[in-house]
């Protein structure tokens, strides 16, 4: 079922954020939302995973939908393990699936199940949070400039492993680089 945003105006201490944005998000593609900083993106999502409610205006289609999502901050478990991040999300996985995304991540050089991800730098925690958020047994992908800081060969690597993971599932790109909407195959672009 397709996302439906019907009108959704929302604001924040009298500055207005979204003013009546419509948009239809089609389940099973690749939707990148562009707009430069403040421009309402990540408003939008917290709206699409209840963190928020609008001013007004509605939403339709996430019924049933099992959200996963990759917030602008890595929100791990600093003390705990890579591994032991991806299945807090994921307990459907081995230890062994948790290592072989990590190794298409790039992370094949540290210890996956021991190692407190503290240790790790901060693209190295990015791609933990990108890779939890695949594992998870979510259909509806939220992604909130996930790239964000990663170099440009580590960025295409990570990319690469996104699309293979997230084939079928409804993705919603949040970013303000257009190159990432053409390297994430969006099949639709929403300008705010």
């Amino acid at each position: 079922m397709d996302i439906v945003i019907d009108r959704i105006s929302k604001s924040y201490g009298g500055k207005l954020v979204l003013d009546g944005f419509s948009a239809v998000i089609p389940e099973g593609k690749t939707t990148a939302v562009l707009a430069p900083s403040g421009a309402g993106k990540t408003t939008l999502l917290r709206i699409l995973t209840g963190l928020e409610k609008p001013d007004s205006g509605s939403v339709q289609g996430l019924e049933g939908k099992k959200i996963s999502m990759v917030f602008q901050e890595d929100r791990l478990l600093l003390h705990a393990s890579a591994v032991r991040n991806i299945l807090l999300t994921a307990p459907q996985l081995t230890a062994a699936e948790c290592r072989e995304l990590l190794t298409e991540m790039g992370i094949a050089e540290r210890d996956q199940e021991k190692e407190p991800v503290l240790n790790f730098s901060g693209g190295m925690k990015r791609r933990v949070a990108i890779a939890r958020a695949l594992a998870a047994d979510g259909n509806l992908l939220l992604l909130d400039e996930p790239f964000r800081g990663l170099d440009p060969e580590t960025k295409e690597k990570v990319m690469e492993c996104c699309l293979r993971r997230s084939s079928g599932k409804t993705v919603i790109l949040v970013t303000h680089d257009e190159s990432e909407t053409a390297a994430m195959r969006a099949d639709r672009i929403i300008r705010l």
